[in-house]
């Protein structure tokens, strides 16, 4: 049994060192390499994703890596540019970021000797935030080794990575509490009004639908949208009598960056006297499906 043990664990230690020198050397960059980043689903809030890079070096006299960032519109049709400001390199002891599409690195900042070459480490990092729009990202990562007197090799890395379209919706609150009213009058309106928070990275359509419960088996029940803005939603009713139908209230357009757009509602009663008195919860559903464009 202890012969059996000690061979399984010799081969768990040869496979170990086998799947380490792999990705060792997935991460060794020829002249051009390729890195997909793939999906990022930013639902609620910021991603980053990191990648170490080993860049060899040509020779001792290397002391700066030039980092630089390019497009190619033509290979990039219905590609989205990656963004310089989310692309980061970071070394032992600094961080750089590609906002001005260029940055220099000393290479004693991350040069590390391996048994028989050198080579410059560092990680490199892409976020992508709630907001950023969807779709397929591209671009390419120029990695110019300098010394003195100027250029000496260059590495290309083709950057790619895909954002997922996104939509939420929150109602505030459940409960709409019924106000008083005359005598004369048999309708009821709730004088706490909803609100729905809709925010997302792509447009969507708002709709809205309702189940039996004890309020519209006795009485029809309406929603009236009061308060939104203009110019993030553009309704198609705002006065609904709710029915099992699921109905489009309109659409809104896609949220800038810690944003949400907000609708403000009332539910009414036709004739509360055939409801029981208390506190109710009006049986309405909302429901918010993103509009998606071609290209995705």
């Amino acid at each position: 049994m202890k012969l059996i043990l000690k061979i399984f664990f010799i081969i768990a230690i040869i496979i170990l060192l086998f799947v380490n020198q792999i990705a060792a050397d997935d991460n060794h960059l020829t002249s051009y390499s390729e890195i997909n980043l793939r999906s990022f689903h930013a639902y609620s809030e910021s991603i980053k994703k990191d990648i170490t890079i080993i860049l060899p070096l040509l020779n001792k006299d290397i002391n700066e890596i030039e980092v630089t960032l390019d497009f190619n519109s033509k290979e990039f049709d219905n590609i989205l540019n990656i963004s310089g400001s989310a692309l980061t390199i970071q070394t032992k002891n600094n961080s750089y970021n590609l906002d001005k599409n260029k940055s220099l690195i000393a290479v004693t900042e991350s040069k590390f000797d391996f048994d028989d070459y050198t080579a410059a480490v560092f990680n490199l990092s892409y976020e992508v935030t709630p907001h950023d729009l969807p779709g397929n990202y591209s671009g390419f990562v120029n990695l110019i080794q300098k010394t003195n007197i100027g250029e000496k090799d260059r590495a290309v890395i083709k950057l790619s990575l895909q954002v997922e379209p996104w939509v939420k919706i929150e109602k505030q609150p459940n409960i709409h509490l019924i106000s008083k009213t005359r005598d004369e009058n048999l309708s009821l309106t709730s004088y706490i009004p909803g609100s729905l928070r809709v925010s997302g990275n792509v447009p969507w359509e708002l709709y809205v639908s309702s189940n039996k419960n004890s309020i519209n088996k006795v009485s029809n029940i309406k929603l009236n949208l009061i308060e939104w803005d203009n110019k993030k939603f553009i309704p198609e009713v705002t006065d609904v009598l709710l029915n099992s139908s699921e109905i489009s209230l309109g659409i809104g357009l896609a949220a800038t960056e810690n944003e949400y757009h907000e609708i403000i509602f009332t539910m009414l009663i036709e004739d509360f006297t055939l409801i029981e008195a208390g506190p109710v919860e009006f049986p309405v559903h909302f429901r918010v499906e993103p509009i998606l464009k071609e290209v995705m």
